[in-house]
């Protein structure tokens, strides 16, 4: 018998207990001994600190300094009220609700047609005041219950307000849509209702003069500030923000002539693209 054969002979009974020591030590090696890969950090590897995570939604912050410039402003303010699709889609506007006036409460309707035609009625006890712009002239009108119509004079005050209401985006986002780059500042101003963006225009041809202020966390008009040729400063404050298909629209506006407040306009319906045509904002008088 040669060497081979007395150690297979040898070896064949404890086959089975090999064969099962074999086993455990490969569990051993998988489950017990730590992986040299996880022990031994590679020195190339920066070790990365783990933050806990911020308890509840930050809000956004806008700076005057982010908004410095007026196309930065009116990309900042497109992006806001829902980017450029949103905006370009908005043909038309009719709000309707309550006004207040001297102590005394209308109901008034206001139609709005890109770019600039708007319609005001508002509708008394026994009569019916409208004013409007037809795309050329402003005018200006009284009608009574028993049908008599009757054309009245357009005062400065009156193509202000219409102006002012007339402007489906808002007074300054109106301005960037016209292509008018009139800002000549922006800053940040602490007031009685907080901290605000406060946005200046540059004046046009008649020395006319604009103020914006807009809410820092979205860039919302929370008042605008307006002061004619004659030195009429026409102030709206605007408040009660409600979405509309999309829109973030003020349901209530104060007006303001001199530090006095004229009148209260309370929206209880705003809608959008209702199908409006040039017909509605004819002027009457003619």
């Amino acid at each position: 018998m040669n060497l081979a054969e007395i150690l297979f002979a040898i070896m064949r009974p404890l086959a089975p207990c090999l064969f099962v020591a074999s086993c455990l030590f490969l569990l051993a090696a998988i489950f017990l001994i730590p992986s040299r890969e996880k022990t031994s950090p590679d020195p190339a590897v920066e070790e990365t600190e783990v933050v806990d995570p911020v308890v509840g939604t930050p809000v956004s912050r806008y700076t005057a300094e982010e908004l410095a410039g007026p196309i930065r402003l009116r990309e900042a303010l497109v992006e806001a009220r829902g980017g450029r699709v949103l905006l370009s889609s908005i043909r038309s506007l009719r709000a309707s609700g309550q006004m207040e006036v001297n102590g005394a409460v209308k109901s008034i309707s206001i139609l709005e047609m890109a770019p600039d035609l708007v319609l005001i009625q508002m509708f008394g006890d026994s009569e019916q005041v409208s004013m409007g712009y037809d795309g050329n002239d402003f005018w200006k009108s009284l009608r009574r219950n028993e049908g008599v119509s009757e054309s009245m004079a357009v005062d400065a005050w009156d193509e202000t307000l219409m102006s002012a209401l007339g402007g489906i985006h808002g007074p300054l986002l109106r301005e960037f849509l016209n292509g008018q780059r009139r800002v000549s500042s922006v800053e940040e101003v602490s007031t009685t209702i907080g901290p605000v963006l406060r946005v200046e225009f540059s004046p046009i041809g008649d020395g006319r003069s604009e103020v914006v202020d807009l809410d820092p966390s979205d860039l919302r008009l929370l008042r605008w500030e307006y002061e004619n040729a004659e030195g009429i400063v026409v102030e709206m404050r605007y408040s009660d923000p409600q979405e509309v298909d999309g829109l973030v629209l003020a349901h209530r506006v104060e007006v303001w002539m001199s530090g006095e407040r004229e009148l209260v306009l309370l929206y209880d319906g705003i809608d959008l693209n209702f199908g409006a045509v040039k017909y509605l904002f004819r002027n009457p008088n003619l």
